[in-house]
């Protein structure tokens, strides 16, 4: 069966009709994926879409992700694995259905009694799929192999509407072919949450307290680092068995498309990548960009998906960061890393395209949300569903949700970017001509304000980590000027630093303070030259001036401790 799209698409050189007609075989993992990349977007976004089809936001493909709660029963929906090596159908850490392979020579044989292979394999299909498609499916697959990949496009067709997972992996001919179906992949989530936990320093055995205070963001921070929002069971499953075989060093493939998300997302474990399985998604979504030179070109090489509605396929990649507590962004599991647009018919990469970190489309959305004129909808909290702007609480959700979702982008932000920011937020929520309608919803005027300070807070300190990170290139002079600077251009706010923020801008002032090559060099010995003597005067003034900090902000905690109790 062909694709109704990508028919221009080349793989190795070679035309994917070659690969679908089965006149060549794919050889290795990387070309499997070409194909199922081209298969899936074909049969599970691009042929189903159409004038109502619920395309995403730009917003839902940036970490942190969100869970969309509604679900598309009419669009397809699967989970898959692909393993680079035959399945040991005994030995595998999940339960399935065998498929056999059709080859005369296969290895595993069937007792007499039972049916050949392709009747078999049928058979085992049939039993996990809907009796309503039964008669659709003899038809269409009365004399197919239900195991090649030249087969695969019709077959999973139907697999669309079975549960659970099917498994792609090697037959005793090393081909790629079907090999399973209706698979549970395994996760002993709750000893995953807990141990991870534990290693990052969040939980500690018996100390109960601390596991309620931290296990929602230990939860959400491993989910992100395999590409998911706390969400399905599906995405969950297939997040925490990704994470399994890479510790087990496997070569493997794993794609899920969600009803509600409506993305398709793929884990694979590629040759060099050691620690975490590279993620990477492909969605359809509207393209809203102002250049119309860039609209007619991408509209004259065939770019779009819908011209009209300027709907294009769009594949984002990202990068893992291992956790550190002593980050500013410390719950940043995941960062855009890649974006590209794919043409239709040719696969054709447009790659240059800023399509989901456009920052004056970000502040466009933020104007219309505070000016009360955006239409479009949120889950607000996981659990309330709002509808536009036009009301005041509605208004103080939105803007509230967005800067929980842009927290950590505000965070790493420009000074001049995060500065038009407040300045958007600001017209709004210290308007005095609103303060009536702030006293009816003060918890969330109360809690939008409380977030734009700390992202205040921490964009100043994050601007100082990002100085650590080229620590090799700076002078010693230059690190402990910029921290003097710092503390004595802050010193006034210090004290009212959120505690997080304080104990991160501590962090940083110690790491010079306590640097051992500064220390022996500079501080420990003589200074006989007038560099030397510079450098010790600007260390004991940071470390004098980090003194003062401590003590106000610790008295200042006092003294809110007092007027609390």
């Amino acid at each position: 069966m062909l694709l109704d799209y990508f028919n221009q698409a080349k793989i190795r050189d070679r035309p994917l009709s070659d690969y679908l007609k089965g006149e060549v075989e794919a050889t290795d993992l990387s070309t499997v994926k070409e194909i199922l990349d081209y298969i899936h977007i074909s049969q599970a976004l691009l042929r189903a879409y159409g004038p109502d089809y619920p395309l995403i936001e730009s917003r839902e493909l940036l970490p942190s992700f969100e869970d969309n709660y509604l679900e598309y029963n009419h669009l397809p929906g699967f989970s898959m694995l692909v393993l680079d090596r035959p399945l040991d159908y005994q030995s595998e850490r999940l339960q399935f259905e065998l498929l056999h392979s059709c080859e005369p020579n296969d290895p595993i044989t069937l007792s007499e009694n039972r049916l050949p292979y392709p009747d078999f394999n049928k058979s085992i299909f049939k039993s996990r799929l809907p009796r309503e498609f039964h008669l659709d499916f003899d038809l269409r697959l009365k004399d197919k192999d239900l195991t090649t990949l030249s087969n695969y496009p019709a077959v999973l067709e139907f697999i669309f509407h079975m549960d659970r997972a099917h498994i792609i992996s090697r037959d005793h001919n090393d081909n790629f072919r079907l090999t399973g179906v209706f698979a549970s992949f395994p996760s002993n989530f709750d000893q995953e949450i807990k141990s991870f936990g534990r290693r990052i320093g969040k939980f500690k055995l018996r100390d109960n307290r601390l596991y309620q205070a931290h296990r929602l963001m230990v939860y959400q921070y491993m989910m992100e680092l395999y590409g998911f929002p706390i969400s399905s069971e599906r995405r969950t499953s297939a997040a925490l068995f990704a994470r399994e075989l890479s510790r087990r060093k496997e070569r493997f493939l794993i794609k899920v498309l969600g009803q509600s998300d409506r993305v398709i997302t793929t884990l694979h474990h590629p040759i060099g990548k050691s620690h975490y399985p590279e993620v990477e998604k492909i969605a359809l979504l509207q393209l809203t960009i102002k250049s119309k030179d860039l609209v007619r070109q991408l509209k004259n090489e065939g770019f779009f998906v819908d011209p009209d509605r300027q709907v294009v396929l769009l594949r984002a990649v990202y990068q893992q960061h291992r956790y550190n507590k002593n980050n500013v962004i410390e719950e940043r599991a995941l960062s855009l890393e890649h974006q590209e647009l794919i043409h239709p018919r040719t696969g054709e990469r447009f790659p240059w395209l800023n399509v989901l970190q456009a920052r004056e489309d970000r502040l466009l959305r933020l104007n219309d949300i505070v000016r009360g004129e955006y239409t479009g909808r949120i889950v607000f909290q996981g659990n309330e569903v709002i509808e536009g702007t036009s009301k005041h609480e509605n208004r103080l959700k939105f803007l509230l949700a967005w800067l929980s979702k842009h927290q950590r982008r505000l965070i790493a932000a420009s000074p001049a970017f995060l500065e038009k920011t407040e300045k958007i937020i600001d017209s709004y929520i210290l308007n005095l001509e609103m303060t009536d309608h702030f006293r009816s919803h003060r918890e969330l005027h109360k809690q939008i304000i409380t977030q734009m300070a700390y992202i205040s807070q921490a964009n100043a300190v994050h601007r100082l980590e990002l100085m650590f990170a080229r620590k090799s290139k700076m002078k010693y002079l230059d690190l402990l000027q910029s921290l003097v600077n710092f503390l004595l251009d802050y010193q006034h706010i210090i004290p009212s630093y959120y505690e997080p923020v304080f104990e991160k801008l501590i962090f940083l002032c110690n790491k010079v303070l306590k640097d051992k090559y500064l220390l022996k060099t500079y501080i420990q010995n003589d200074h006989k030259t007038r560099y030397g003597s510079k450098i010790a005067n600007l260390y004991q003034e940071l470390d004098g001036l980090k003194l003062v900090v401590e003590k106000e902000f610790y008295f200042e905690r006092e003294k809110q401790q007092v007027r609390w109790t």
